[in-house]
């Protein structure tokens, strides 16, 4: 008995264990090297950077390793000597998400002019936008550069790799093209079409986007 009770006594001395935690050294939003987002934290808009020409993709990288979400879409080019290079759809463009908080680094990068602008804030470019080029360049089509297409009668894709997708069909040399806009920039860019894609129930018309959403000043910001 005396045995055991020295024993409890012994062990009600002890302090019930505390958890303890360990404070991370990295930078808020930074695990192991990889970028997080908080979660009740909405993504950044888009906006578009204007460089200089032929320095798209280097501008591409330079944002990549800064912890930017830039997006180049390009397209295939043969030329005459069968040597093939991607080529930007939007020469001379880089989207990236950013706000007026995040845009003096992007400025600071070599072969940056500016980035587009309404008034003193980076122009937005609609998610549907980017969303439209990213599933079209998923698709497995050609795709081309575009003269730009003003606002209209657009139609929405119900089916195939492009369902959901809104545009503009155009005709060329016999061939059906979906053009797609990216109107702040009064750029395009278009997608060969199947006949099977274009096929009554296939497509739907769609309401044109309000004027005054589609052409608000732009301006380039310095």
């Amino acid at each position: 008995m005396t045995c055991r009770r020295k024993r409890a006594e012994l062990y009600s001395n002890f302090l019930p264990l505390q958890p303890f935690v360990i404070e991370s050294r990295l930078r808020p939003g930074v695990i192991a090297g990889a970028t997080v987002s908080c979660l009740n934290r909405s993504p950044l808009p888009w906006a578009a950077v204007y460089v200089k020409s032929r320095h798209e993709k280097n501008v591409e990288l330079i944002l990549r390793n800064k912890d930017y979400e830039p997006f180049l879409p390009t397209y295939p080019k043969r030329h005459r000597n069968s040597k093939k290079f991607d080529l930007p759809l939007f020469p001379g463009y880089v989207f990236c998400r950013l706000d007026g908080s995040t845009a003096l680094p992007v400025l600071m990068i070599p072969g940056v002019f500016s980035i587009v602008s309404s008034g003193c804030v980076p122009a937005v470019i609609p998610d549907s936008e980017i969303e439209a080029i990213r599933q079209m360049l998923a698709s497995g089509f050609v795709l081309s550069p575009w003269t730009y297409v003003c606002p209209g009668q657009e139609i929405l894709l119900n089916s195939g790799p492009l369902r959901g997708i809104r545009g503009v069909v155009s005709e060329d040399s016999d061939e059906k093209w979906l053009v797609v806009s990216v109107h702040i920039l009064q750029r395009s860019v278009a997608v060969k079409m199947d006949r099977a894609s274009l096929s009554v129930g296939g497509i739907s018309a769609c309401a044109p986007s309000p004027a005054s959403d589609l052409f608000s000043p732009v301006s380039q910001l310095f």
